[in-house]
């Protein structure tokens, strides 16, 4: 009877050499998901006619006969959360390219707007017993400034919220993203927001520029004009995700105290 050696120091360098070799290929798509993303939303911030632009090219990708939308995985995972998030994120779309025209705007449409698209996700993690999480976006909505100045619109939409204020939304909803088994790109997409505000040295920025991020990684996510944004070929879109519930709940207990204590 043969006796079969193993060589452990092989087996522990080839194993590591894998482990570095998957780190480097998840650091490089998360790399080029900014550098797609980042542009467009920034163009999208910063112009109206980058607004209209989108759209167009989107209108004529899904009619012609040989597109790219996979219809029907895409309808498999478009539950009453997605069609009302996507409905939210067009109405603000609509309302900040409006207002960006017209140089004014409606504090109460925006703040409508804005607490009916956070509502939708407070009310999913109550129903999935989130309760931290819930009370953290509860707090923050009514953290959210009540009584604004003036401001003046051209090119860019204004909308005062301080900078503890947006990294408090961007953990709250994150954690959100993570307890529901969203793809990474909904929790990447959040910080490719706020990379667009500091490009454009101005914080007030970062509604607009999260309004239209939201709806770029649907539209993203239902094209795949890329592989980063078709489902299991990279770490940044992946539908087969399982969170940890203990991790959720964790998350959502520090984004309750965070949103107390610093928003």
């Amino acid at each position: 009877m043969k006796t079969i050696n193993f060589d452990h120091k092989l087996l522990t360098a080839k194993l590591s050499n894998i482990i570095i070799m998957n780190l480097i290929t998840n650091a490089i798509d998360i790399y080029l998901f900014f550098v797609l993303t980042v542009p467009i939303i920034l163009s999208l911030t910063a112009s109206n006619l980058s607004v209209l632009l989108l759209f167009t090219i989107v209108s004529i990708e899904s009619l012609l006969p040989c597109n790219n939308i996979n219809q029907k995985k895409w309808k498999s995972h478009m539950n009453w959360f997605e069609i009302s998030k996507l409905l939210g994120g067009l109405a603000g779309i609509i309302a900040i390219t409006y207002y960006r025209y017209y140089q004014f705007y409606s504090y109460n449409v925006i703040v409508t707007i804005l607490g009916i698209n956070m509502g939708e996700a407070i009310l999913s993690d109550l129903l999935t017993g989130s309760y931290y999480n819930a009370a953290a976006g509860i707090i923050l909505f009514l953290k959210v400034p009540w009584t604004i100045d003036e401001l003046e619109i051209r090119n860019l939409f204004l909308f005062p919220l301080s900078f503890n204020w947006i990294l408090g939304y961007t953990t709250w909803n994150a954690a959100f993203s993570y307890g529901f088994n969203y793809s990474l790109s909904t929790r990447l997409i959040l910080l490719s927001s706020i990379i667009v505000s500091y490009m454009l040295q101005q914080p007030y920025t970062w509604l607009s520029a999260r309004t239209y991020g939201l709806v770029v990684n649907m539209i993203l996510r239902s094209i795949e004009i890329t592989y980063l944004y078709t489902p299991d070929k990279s770490i940044i879109t992946t539908y087969n995700n399982r969170h940890n519930p203990y991790i959720r709940i964790l998350w959502g207990l520090c984004n309750f105290a965070i949103i107390v204590l610093f928003v």
